[in-house]
């Protein structure tokens, strides 16, 4: 699964901000995978029943509010060239998942460090846990997720 996220953030102080988040899934198998698909489907033809096709429920999209707290900001002598802005954060957020079985729905907590290049740039550095429920053949599953991303911002 390859994710492609857009998200805004509002600044409402320099300690508090509020978000949106939405993410376009892209899902492949990879070749490993796919054999292990195709050989429990050809043995499932053959009349064998040791071979069960694997449960799969992909995800399609997200969308998340987010609410994040800077405790922490100040600025860093980025090697002589320039003064840089940066603040540490904490992020929750809350929303819903979309997924080949329907919907569910999804919650995310993690922190980051953001990075203000000049009053146009900024760069975030996060890692976040992101859970939701998918639902398969046996029942409903929890699944989680270790999200680590970098981001560019523009500011307006």
């Amino acid at each position: 699964t390859q994710p492609m996220t857009g998200s805004l953030e509002f600044h409402i102080n320099p300690r508090f901000s509020v978000g949106a988040r939405y993410t376009q899934y892209s899902n492949q198998l990879s070749k490993e995978g796919q054999a292990q698909f195709d050989m429990a489907r050809a043995a499932q033809a053959a009349g064998q029943t040791d071979y069960t096709v694997p449960e799969i429920d992909s995800p399609k999209s997200s969308m998340l509010g987010t609410l994040s707290y800077y405790p922490i900001y100040g600025k860093l002598n980025f090697f002589d060239l320039t003064v840089v802005q940066f603040d540490i954060y904490v992020l929750a957020g809350y929303g819903q998942m979309d997924l080949k079985s329907g919907s569910s729905q999804t919650w995310t907590a993690g922190g980051g460090v953001g990075f203000w290049w000049n009053k146009y740039l900024s760069s975030r550095l996060e890692i976040r846990q992101q859970g939701y429920q998918d639902k398969v053949q046996t029942g409903v599953r929890d699944v989680g997720m270790t999200i680590g991303t970098l981001g560019i911002g523009l500011l307006l």
